[in-house]
């Protein structure tokens, strides 16, 4: 089974959400956060097709959205890499994929 690994930014950035939901929603609503997001992460390694291009940001990267943030990602030869998470609502620019 493929799996994932996720970049430094991701992994910053998939902390700060979850302290955020914890803070704003509880534990157990985080708890079933961090579920959805290991699900999805399990997903897209299985069926990266699923993720739409995101060519425009950076050649290779395809984007998923999990609740309402974006999962943006690259097929590697035995893995995806994770490379960024944001939420819906920041505004994503090309320069933060370089």
């Amino acid at each position: 089974m493929p799996g994932f690994k996720f970049s430094p930014n991701a992994r910053a950035a998939l902390q700060v959400a979850l302290n955020h939901s914890l803070l704003n929603f509880g534990k157990p609503q985080t708890d079933r956060y961090i579920e959805g997001f290991q699900r999805t992460f399990e997903l897209l390694a299985r069926f990266p097709g699923i993720g739409r291009s995101a060519g425009h940001f950076r050649r290779g990267l395809r984007r998923y959205r999990y609740e309402s943030n974006y999962i943006f990602f690259t097929v590697e030869d035995d893995h995806i890499l994770i490379r960024e998470i944001f939420h819906t609502s920041q505004n994503i620019t090309k320069k933060m994929f370089r």
